[in-house]
Order: structure tokens, then C-alpha cells, then sequence
């Protein structure tokens, strides 16, 4: 079980950092908006539901013990709620700054976090090609 819940936690950070829909929310558009000087105050809220679908071969090894591989496969449902304040500056006409700080809970299967600090920050540009 604890194999498991293990496995569980790092598919969720896996999916977390490189999903495409983890990265498009809550970060708005993805050029900047902002003219020289102006600043932006905002709240953005996020609620993901998502089925992560698991298929592979857990490895582990022991010094003295050996190898031990199974095939593993589970899919299980991940939740996560953020909710954020933003500030943004723009810096020129085509780059901000920002900066988000809030909240932010997950869970999937029997795991379930309470909210948490949670915060960002990050440029944004507008291509000038």
C-alpha cells in the first residue's frame, strides 16, 4: 500500500509540473498586456478534476536481496482547487512582471491535503516579430 500511495504522490507531481492543462491554468493570457508603467491587481481561481491513467513496471532492488519488477497499472481521479491574488507590472510595452500569492489544495484516491500557501511569479512578452 504504501508502494502505491508512493507511486501516487510522484504521478500527481509528475502531472502537476508537466500537463499542459496544469500549465494553461491559472496563468491568463500568455502575452503581456500591460503598457509601460501600469500595474494590474487581480484574484484568479482554478479547479482542475482530472483522470490520471497509470501503465508501467514498478522496479525495486535491496542490497542482498535482488530485483523485484511488477506490471502496474491504475487510473485514479486528481482534484486540486487554487485560488490566487496577482499583481503585474509592465515593465515596457511588451513585458510584465507579476506576481501571485494564495492558496492551493489537491487530492486523488484516499489522500486529501488541506489549503496551503501557495504562490508565483513569472514575465510575460509579446513577440515583436
Amino acid at each position: 500500500m504504501e508502494k502505491r500511495m508512493l507511486l501516487l504522490g510522484l504521478v500527481f507531481i509528475v502531472v502537476g509540473l508537466c500537463s499542459s492543462g496544469a500549465l494553461a491554468s491559472p496563468m491568463g493570457p500568455p502575452v503581456a498586456g500591460l503598457e509601460v508603467g501600469q500595474f494590474s491587481v487581480g484574484v484568479e481561481y482554478s479547479s482542475t478534476d482530472m483522470d490520471v491513467s497509470i501503465d508501467g513496471t514498478l522496479t525495486a532492488s535491496a542490497t542482498g536481496l535482488g530485483e523485484v519488477s511488477e506490471d502496474y497499472s491504475d487510473t485514479t481521479n486528481v482534484e486540486s482547487n487554487m485560488i490566487f491574488g496577482n499583481i503585474g507590472y509592465g515593465i515596457y510595452d511588451y513585458l510584465e512582471v507579476f506576481v501571485r500569492l494564495g492558496m492551493a489544495d489537491a487530492s486523488f484516491e484516499n489522500v486529501d491535503s488541506n489549503y496551503k500557501f501557495a504562490y508565483g511569479f513569472g514575465t510575460k512578452a509579446m513577440s515583436l516579430i
